[in-house]
């Protein structure tokens, strides 16, 4: 649970983890949609992104598992549950809890433990293993957990945020995604679904903290609908998916924060 260092994140940048976007240099100020990392806020397709749309905030702690249950923590309409899922094509995962099939369900009937160990010393972590399968239609695993506790609406509004930070080690390659009102079919909006804005990373085998703004989420183009913008006000949750056919993986996550605005 440390804070991120601009060290740290210029030495993501560097190294091709996130992508490298213009940043706004002051709070509430919005990056124009001539930028292709452009986004908006909410369901407004012409809006720009407005990030730090509230002035300074500070960073938000949304899970470090040292509780030790499967719900993420809870506080001003977070708490949102954990879970995994993977392809119905052979692919393996462990623990395999419910697939989350709506953001807006009761907690899975199989809990999602948390794993022993965790980042800088901390007693535990979220960790999934297993293997892909290699399917030429695509094959997929990974877990996740729901950003709203559900009580007052299934989403989450993350504009006075500026991005996302944790710890995490491998190996696996991994896609950090964030669901919005426009990609995920609770949203009511897309027809072809799941094209959620995310970034790809490379998780090695020692613990690693990334720092992920905002601006620097896209979506895979040719897997659904493109969609000019993340719904940033209207947020579902946060997943870590493996895609890699035929690959083992072993992904361990802990201290997920959403990132301040100075």
């Amino acid at each position: 649970m440390r804070p991120t260092s601009k060290l740290a994140l210029l030495a993501l940048l560097a190294a091709g983890c996130i992508s490298s976007v213009p940043a706004p240099d002051a709070p509430g100020q919005t990056a124009t949609q001539s930028s292709p990392q452009a986004a908006a806020a909410g369901d407004d397709e012409d809006a720009p992104l407005t990030f730090c749309a509230q002035g300074p905030s500070q960073s938000v702690l949304l899970e470090d598992m040292e509780d030790n249950d499967n719900r993420s923590l809870t506080q001003d309409g977070r708490g949102g549950y954990w879970f995994s899922f993977k392809d119905d094509r052979g692919s393996s995962i462990s623990p395999d809890s419910d697939s989350q099939t709506t953001w807006c369900k009761p907690a899975p009937s199989k809990l999602f433990p948390m794993a022993s160990g965790g980042a800088n010393g901390s007693k535990y972590s979220a960790r999934i293993t297993g293997k892909l399968v290699k399917n030429d239609t695509g094959q997929w695993a990974g877990m996740g957990f729901a950003l709203s506790d559900g009580k007052a609406s299934c989403k989450f509004d993350a504009s006075k945020y500026k991005g996302i930070s944790f710890w995490a080690k491998g190996p696996a390659k991994v896609r950090l995604r964030a669901p919005d009102v426009n990609n995920a079919p609770e949203g009511g909006v897309c027809k072809t679904c799941y094209n959620d804005f995310g970034v790809d990373l490379d998780f090695g085998p020692e613990w690693k903290e990334y720092s992920i703004p905002f601006e620097s989420l896209t979506q895979q183009r040719g897997r659904g609908e493109d969609q000019p913008h993340i719904a940033l006000k209207e947020i579902y949750g946060v997943m870590f998916m493996v895609h890699e056919g035929g690959a083992a993986f072993d992904v361990s996550v802990d201290d997920i924060k959403l990132m301040g605005c100075p």
